[in-house]
């Protein structure tokens, strides 16, 4: 089974390793690009068609709610009635530089 593409965006390069690292110490994932604005965030899903795209929210040039919705809407459009390519909303409680903000994530369902 091929691995599980991701893209990771953070403006924070600490934050970008961090991600990357956890993510490629799972044999199942693989990183297959880093972003560090919302707007790349937009343009690598459009290139690349992830399987999951890890998210700030805090980011210059477009925000990672505003870039999320851009995503999502663009899924929907390309695939309107498929259950498959639909974007679900995952948080997580992590972040280097304001640890009491959520970070969010859009990935496709498994099933």
């Amino acid at each position: 089974m091929e691995p599980y593409r991701i893209i990771v965006v953070d403006d924070s390069a600490f934050m970008r390793k961090l991600f990357s690292d956890i993510i490629e110490s799972d044999p199942a994932f693989t990183v297959i690009a880093v972003g560090k604005t919302g707007r790349e965030a937009v343009e690598l899903h459009r290139e690349l068609k992830p399987d999951a795209i890890t998210i700030d929210l805090e980011m210059p040039e477009m925000n990672g709610i505003e870039a999320l919705k851009r995503i999502m809407a663009e899924a929907v459009k390309k695939t309107p009635g498929r259950r498959s390519r639909r974007f679900r909303l995952a948080r997580s409680i992590s972040s280097a530089s304001r640890p009491d903000q959520e970070r969010t994530s859009a990935r496709r369902p498994t099933s």
